[in-house]
């Protein structure tokens, strides 16, 4: 675990953002950039150790942040949501222009973590995990989102060679635990089978995802910056195994002796999808949580009574 660093890191209020402060924020000289809209969320994280800096770094405002820092950790993201309008251009602004400033500001930074997305895959899953050389081409679900999220890799790429930043470049999807929504194993498997609604799945066989834990997500900062490079390091951030909802629904049924109600949707939904591991696990090492454990870790945070005494065998 990094500690004794001055660590800029954005998006502290999101799913991803959250866990990483909540773990670093203690032995670090923690600086977390956002805009603290929601009610007491800056009291919240102050009151844990952060240093926060309410500015707007995608217009170019970096009132009250350090002009330098050993690492930042960009985890700061526009999904879609809230939109003032001109929604294409706004998710440029905000992912790519955005990323290019902040790189800018921290160009002699020791090491740029950037998060990106498994969504910048093109969307024909390959019949295997994605690996990093896969076609790139965002899909049409959340095209604005996905296609900034690409070109904010092509900013990151090459303000890294420009500004000589040690970066890597981490393709993140389907992280899930204890901040903000709990993730998808939450929203599309256990808090359907836990209100008796139906569990969404697809007519043609299971699709399968990279469930990753945030304490993996976590673990692997240290390995994911000593990896950085000019270029930059691209590298996949999924879990070990591939995990269908399917498959998670009936591991929380198995732990709680609820009965799941599955629904066929065709055409299925939602973008799926899974990556290839190798490559990260070369870096990080394998995962520290399996996702059976990390499925019984999220129903006791979030449903703690649901937990059977004594659930069926695995």
């Amino acid at each position: 675990m990094i500690r004794g660093k001055r660590i800029v890191l954005t998006g502290l209020t999101g799913r991803l953002g959250g866990a990483i402060a909540d773990a670093l924020a203690a032995d670090n000289e923690l600086f977390g950039l956002a805009r603290y809209s929601a009610p007491d969320s800056e009291a919240y994280w102050k009151s844990r150790g952060v240093h926060t800096v309410r500015c707007d770094y995608a217009s170019g405002d970096f009132a009250g942040a350090p002009e330098a820092a050993d690492y930042v950790l960009h985890a700061g993201v526009w999904t879609g949501e809230g939109s003032p309008g001109g929604e294409a251009g706004h998710a440029m602004v905000q992912n790519a222009e955005g990323t290019g400033l902040l790189m800018a500001r921290y160009r002699d930074a020791a090491g740029f973590l950037a998060y990106s997305t498994m969504g910048v895959y093109h969307p024909d899953p390959p019949g295997r995990g994605y690996d990093e050389d896969d076609d790139l081409g965002p899909g049409p679900a959340s095209i604005n989102y996905t296609a900034s999220k690409l070109a904010a890799e092509g900013v990151v790429r090459t303000l890294c060679r420009i500004h000589g930043i040690p970066t890597t470049i981490a393709r993140l999807t389907c992280q899930y635990g204890e901040h903000g929504s709990g993730g998808i194993p939450k929203m599309f498997a256990l808090d359907p089978l836990v209100s008796g609604q139906p569990i969404i799945i697809a007519p043609d066989g299971e699709k399968l995802r990279s469930p990753i834990h945030n304490d993996d997500v976590i673990a692997f900062i240290e390995p994911m910056l000593a990896a950085a490079s000019v270029p930059a390091t691209i590298v996949n951030c999924g879990g070990d195994e591939p995990v269908s909802v399917e498959a998670m629904a009936r591991e929380f049924a198995r732990l709680t002796g609820l009965a799941p109600q599955f629904a066929v949707r065709d055409p299925y939904p939602y973008p799926y999808g899974h990556l290839d591991p190798t490559k990260r696990i070369a870096i990080t090492g394998p995962c520290r949580v399996r996702w059976t454990e990390g499925m019984r870790r999220l129903l006791l945070h979030s449903y703690p009574h649901l937990l059977a005494a004594d659930p069926t065998p695995d």
